[in-house]
């Protein structure tokens, strides 16, 4: 055998910036990196996403990459100065275009005026072409910054959008929505697509490598439009792609008219037309009317000069070599004795060298190879003598395995023919029948009569490759451990809650059919431990989540005196039983900010919830101030700290508490219990809310905890200082109407009619998403509340459908789920999360069914001087207050359920009703009017002055 080569030719390593993610858009260099035409011209060719916060031509500019893909604007960026080069225009014709939805009638840019339009800072040139074309200026609309959420538009947050032709609207017409497209080639202007550019300053540095890297995309485009099928599956199996495969044909077939490649060659690039665009956006004031496009478009013989100057450089230097060489000669008998003493050095180097070898590999321009040199190390690695291998190097060839030597040779004759660096990693089978890996690399000269020669080391490198595969075999077990735990997780959600769905909700239920008190006061403890067991399942699935990175934030308009109020409501009776001030403070003129709310009043419950566990007397104190950003007023610093009077955390502990079922050493458990897991979720939610948290504390004293939020978004409506209303299911009377409630287990069909059993509402079933499209058909229902993992055919595939059925579309859909769900989808109206609550349900119910609002009743203020003659005619009514309600009201006083207290101002009213005594029903009435918005303040109120009432009596008496 021959050995044509020890090791790959070392690759130049070349960064591709795209301008955005990975889609089929970009389908040529995927082609020349995997089809390896990239590496038959010696490049290895890494291609890299967009950030959408940076453009892709800064990344070029700022060396994060050699070379990138933008468009048209290019040439803005060419006369501001900036040394890009154009190297090919891959899209003949800018698929760049408005959209809007047929609905909303907007067909014409004139149709645009006054509109809210939405488009990238980075491509917007031609759109602004054609609106100024059109006598339409920024003055004239709303200006939206892309966010490249298509639900956007559907959602009507934007009119109008700007989007690729390539791809969006087949997004919006396989959801059903017809969309008008407004294109600027339509309105004349016409501006080229994609197009590959790199700095100046790389060509001139790297000629040869700029060449090589154009003829190996164009290969890869060619390539890619001949075989799109095969592409496409490449795409999908390497890289990450958000599409599935009928997104990619539909881009590719789009794609195909835009490249044009049977009119135009690919990539070609005219001057002429760059002129022509030039001139558009010269007499529409997008850049100066006096500017210069020379050099803007790559000339491979603008460079040539370099090549030139080189090999006269190069001859000066082998004058000055030969005026050199005589001077050498001359010291020649000096320096042989001081050679051989180098010789006997880089010998005892080769010999010394732990685990390999150094060698030289010399092949002459007969094709005859052979090892003039190889180090005693070789003996160690292998079992081989180096007298055996310089004299036949087969002796190391042969131990090499068959594929390995078969890379190996390929590389070498690479390595001959262009002189590059031999890296090359191999197995080997030594005389001692042990698999070593043995990695070879040198660099090679080539001498004047054609021979080439490799000086290089090899070493041994099993134990690195060992070390490598377990790290390999740890990280995939790792992995699957994940996975299985998250799967585990997830199917230990759905089965908890489950069960508890029906537990809680039968409880509620069941809360609505008792009076007695006593009976309450047993499902109260039944509620309050499915709740505990509720709030662990979702603090354990919410720790998952976070881990593997599924924890999605929902950012919208945030009224913090709205969550500080719901705080007071939940904490307010736990503080009046402890004593405690519970004490909330506002910085003045609060704005309202753009977070995820539901995540941070989680954070905000666990902190205060702590704080009130560990504190005994005194104060929990929660306090919110923001502070405007120095750089503008649309952004601003939150800060929100809860401070308490209690135990205090000791120093040693502080920095395990915000660790997982970690708790403050010799912590009375019995007294305070706890999982350990508030603190460590709160932590790592901020923390994806690009927050932080802080503590401060000192044992006996108290502690506090502050949470910063930095350049959060915010309105310039400040937050509304009224209490938020709250909702009475049994004040909405609603219409008769028609549901469909979908869900595979047929207990929580039945718990569902029961909470609607005084209601006009009708019902039909279905156990499975078929069964729920077959029932919709036939009945069309007013509503459909619809589950998600069920048998045959699941919730939200069935939605999906549904929502695409002519008849069914506009069928509200309420989705009933264990877990959150994608709130950006389109096959949904609203969602609830299980266990559900009958508060949740009733109030999603108003948003959907026609209802009307239950009057309340008005009490006039002489019907007190009515009561005083009742009093009299009846002084039985005393002794039943006394007796009956009296005792009653003081166990009730610091009751944690707003339905017993309501309970009891029924009975209130009804003894009133009873003997008419208007005073002690309104009285009762107003007490359940007070449980009903959850007023705690007034209840407490009521019970402190109930035996103040009764003396009242005793003296009409």
């Amino acid at each position: 055998m021959s050995a044509q080569s020890i090791s790959r030719p070392k690759l130049s390593k070349i960064r591709l910036q795209l301008k955005w993610f990975h889609k089929y858009q970009f389908a040529g260099y995927y082609a020349a990196k995997e089809k390896g035409f990239y590496l038959e011209e010696g490049l290895d060719v890494e291609i890299l996403e967009r950030d959408p916060k940076s453009y892709t031509i800064d990344s070029l500019l700022y060396g994060k990459a050699e070379y990138a893909i933008t468009d048209s604007d290019v040439l803005l960026h060419f006369i501001k100065g900036r040394s890009i080069v154009v190297l090919a225009s891959i899209f003949q014709h800018s698929p760049l275009a408005f959209m809007s939805l047929r609905k909303s009638g907007i067909n014409t840019p004139e149709d645009m005026i006054g509109k809210k339009i939405m488009f990238g800072d980075d491509d917007k040139a031609p759109l602004i072409s054609m609106l100024q074309d059109n006598g339409i200026t920024v003055k004239d609309f709303d200006y939206i910054p892309h966010s490249f959420n298509n639900n956007d538009l559907i959602n009507g947050k934007v009119d109008v959008m700007s989007i690729y032709i390539t791809n969006e609207p087949f997004y919006f017409q396989k959801n059903g929505l017809d969309v008008n497209v407004i294109n600027p080639l339509n309105y004349g202007i016409d501006v080229y697509g994609d197009i590959l550019i790199t700095a100046e300053e790389q060509i001139q540095k790297n000629p040869t490598e700029t060449k090589n890297f154009l003829s190996a995309s164009l290969k890869g485009w060619e390539y890619a439009l001949q075989n799109s099928d095969e592409i496409i599956d490449i795409i999908i199996e390497k890289y990450d792609i958000d599409a599935d495969r009928e997104l990619l044909e539909f881009e590719a077939r789009e794609m195909y008219k835009f490249i044009s490649p049977d009119m135009i060659e690919l990539g070609h690039t005219s001057h002429k037309r760059f002129e022509r665009i030039a001139e558009i956006y010269a007499s529409l004031g997008l850049i100066p009317k006096e500017y210069s496009l020379q050099g803007i478009i790559y000339d491979p013989q603008k460079y040539t000069w370099q090549a030139r100057y080189f090999f006269w450089i190069i001859g000066a230097l082998g004058f000055i070599s030969l005026i050199s060489l005589i001077f050498i000669y001359s010291k020649h008998l000096q320096s042989k004795k001081a050679l051989r003493i180098s010789e006997i050095r880089l010998q005892q180097l080769g010999n010394n060298l732990p685990e390999g070898a150094i060698f030289q590999l010399v092949r002459n321009t007969e094709g005859e190879t052979y090892f003039s040199y190889i180090s005693a190390g070789i003996e160690k690695v292998i079992g081989a003598l180096p007298k055996e291998i310089t004299n036949n190097h087969r002796a190391f060839y042969d131990l090499i395995l068959a594929e390995d030597l078969q890379a190996l040779q390929k590389t070498e004759e690479e390595s001959f023919c262009k002189l590059s660096v031999l890296d090359h990693e191999v197995q080997m089978l030594t005389r001692k029948g042990e698999m070593r890996w043995i990695r070879l690399s040198s660099s090679p000269h080539k001498l004047p009569d054609g021979t080439v020669i490799w000086d290089g080391v090899l070493l041994d490198i099993t134990k690195q490759k060992q070390t490598e595969a377990e790290l390999r075999k740890a990280k995939e077990m790792a992995e699957i451990a994940n996975k299985v735990k998250s799967t585990f997780l997830a199917n230990m959600s759905h089965e908890i809650r489950t069960p508890l769905n029906s537990i809680i909700g039968f409880s509620d239920l069941l809360y609505s059919l008792l009076k007695e008190s006593k009976y309450r006061n047993y499902l109260e403890s039944i509620k309050s431990s499915s709740n505990a067991l509720l709030n662990l399942v979702n603090d354990i699935l919410d720790l998952s989540k976070i881990e593997a990175g599924k924890l999605k934030l929902s950012p919208k308009q945030v009224n913090i005196g709205k969550i500080f109020f719901e705080i007071n409501n939940i904490f307010f009776l736990e503080a009046s039983k402890k004593n405690i001030d519970l004490i909330f403070e506002m910085s003045p003129n609060l704005p309202l900010f753009f977070l995820d709310e539901l995540r941070l009043r989680q954070v905000m419950i666990n902190l205060v919830g702590n704080a009130l566990k560990f504190t005994d007397k005194g104060f929990v104190k929660i306090t919110a101030n923001f502070e405007k950003s120095s750089e503008t007023k649309k952004t601003g610093k939150l800060s929100v700290s809860i401070q308490d009077s209690g135990v205090g955390i000791p120093k040693e502990a502080r920095g395990d508490i915000f660790m997982e079922f970690k708790q403050t050493e010799k912590q009375d458990e019995k007294k305070y219990g706890g999982t350990g897991l508030g603190l460590s979720i709160s932590k790592r939610i901020l923390e994806l809310m690009s927050g932080k948290i802080f503590l401060e504390s000192e044992v006996g004293k108290g502690s506090k905890f502050t949470i910063i939020l930095e350049d959060i978004p915010v309105s310039e409506q400040t937050l509304l200082k009224k209490k938020p209303i709250d909702f009475d299911p049994q004040d909405y009377i609603f219409e008769k109407s028609f549901i469909l409630i979908v869900d595979d287990i047929e207990i929580n069909r039945f718990l569902l009619k029961n909470w609607f059993k005084n209601t006009p509402i009708e019902f039909v079933e279905a156990g499975n998403g078929e069964q729920a499209i077959e029932q919709a058909k036939k009945y069309k229902p007013d509503l459909i509340l619809m589950d998600v993992l069920m048998p045959v055919m699941d919730g939200i595939t069935a939605s999906k459908l549904l929502k695409k059925e002519k008849d069914c579309e506009n069928i509200p859909i309420i989705i009933l789920t264990t877990d959150s769900v994608d709130q950006e989808g389109t096959y949904f109206d609203a969602y609830l999360r299980k266990p559900i609550q009958m508060y949740d349900l009733f109030l999603e119910l108003t948003k959907f069914l026609k209802y009307k609002k239950r009057e309340k009743r008005i009490f006039k203020k002489e019907d007190d001087d009515l009561s005083i003659s009742a009093y009299r005619q009846h002084p039985e009514i005393l002794e039943e207050l006394e007796t009956t309600f009296m005792a009653r009201s003081k166990d009730l006083m610091f009751a944690t359920d707003m339905e017993v207290i309501k309970g009891f101002g029924e009975e209130l009213s009804d003894l009133g009703q009873k003997y008419n005594v208007k005073e002690i029903e309104k009285m009762g009435y107003e007490l359940g009017e007070k449980a009903n918005i959850f007023d705690i303040e007034g209840v407490l109120g009521f019970f402190q002055t109930f035996s103040e009432f009764i003396q009242k009596i005793k003296a009409i008496l």
